[in-house]
């Protein structure tokens, strides 16, 4: 019984729009089947024949599926074509400037810094609420690595707006080509503060998002993986119209990005979206520690 509360299937974010079995997440639209839910404090850790989840509470193995390890082999040919044709960031699907916009990353910016990185942290004040409901909006700092060869995978304390509220958790995808999602936290409104950490530690990196005395984190092993890339972002789903936007700012601030030699520097960002998209859409960096992301 322990073990089966350490997990949950994300089944409730299905919708029809999205095809068959497929639902959206921080890395783009994935099989439903791939995509979980387990407690802060999981470690996720690929293992033969599936991906094991280990918690105080006890533990969980979530096997390899076929549509999980289809998906993202997919995912990786796209994103080493990608790679070897442009800069271009691939870390999820990145729409077209049209309206309805298309579902995945619609503003954002991206930094390569020149060694890799270490730690990554930000704080985001939340928006004012959407006055329609329907849309699926994810705001986040992220961590990616972008290396032929091996799957790219994204480190990411997502603010979240959908049809329940306002939540805050930490994902990783895609160990065995699943999503992990830690056990939201929820509680707090417009003109909050939450905080978004991603830190190495050893052999792990862990990723931590709290609103004051609350906190969720996932910990991860770095397999390998050389994060060279950084970004800030505002992912989208169902948006079909102006007011499912959230009204006003969302504020990155109080960056800091730590290298893997010890020193701390600045961001170069790098607009990696339209300079104004719909819905009077902006993208503002303030500064390399400060960018500011608004609609409506």
């Amino acid at each position: 019984m322990k073990a089966l509360a350490v997990l949950m299937c994300i089944g409730l974010l299905a919708v029809a729009t999205h095809g068959m079995g497929h639902i959206p997440t921080p890395f783009g639209m994935m099989p439903e089947t791939c995509v979980h839910r387990v407690r802060s404090g999981a470690t996720i850790r690929e293992v033969e024949g599936g991906v094991h989840v280990a918690h105080p509470e006890g533990d969980v193995h979530l096997p390899t599926r076929p549509e999980c390890v289809a998906w993202l082999k997919e995912r990786m040919a796209a994103t080493e074509a990608r790679l070897s044709q442009s800069s271009q960031p691939a870390g999820s699907d990145v729409p077209t400037e049209t309206f309805p916009p298309s579902n995945g990353w619609l503003d954002y910016v991206g930094y390569y810094p020149s060694q890799l990185v270490h730690y990554f942290s930000g704080r985001y004040t939340v928006p004012q609420t959407p006055k329609n409901m329907g849309g699926l909006l994810y705001w986040f700092i992220g961590s990616e690595n972008f290396q032929t060869g091996i799957g790219v995978t994204i480190l990411q304390p997502v603010l979240t707006y959908y049809t329940n509220g306002w939540t805050f958790s930490s994902w990783n995808c895609c160990p065995q080509g699943q999503a992990h999602q830690s056990t939201p936290i929820s509680g707090f409104g417009p003109g909050d503060v939450l905080d978004g950490v991603i830190d190495q530690s050893g052999d792990n990196w862990v990723v931590y998002s709290s609103f004051g005395r609350q906190s969720t984190q996932l910990t991860v092993p770095d397999a390998g993986r050389k994060f060279n890339w950084v970004d800030v972002t505002l992912e989208t789903y169902d948006v079909t119209d102006c007011a499912q936007f959230a009204s006003g700012p969302v504020s990155f601030y109080d960056m800091k990005l730590v290298l893997s030699d010890g020193s701390s520097v600045p961001p170069v960002w790098q607009l990696n979206s339209p300079a104004s998209t719909k819905c009077n859409g902006t993208l503002t960096v303030n500064s390399p520690f400060s960018v500011t992301i608004r609609h409506n």
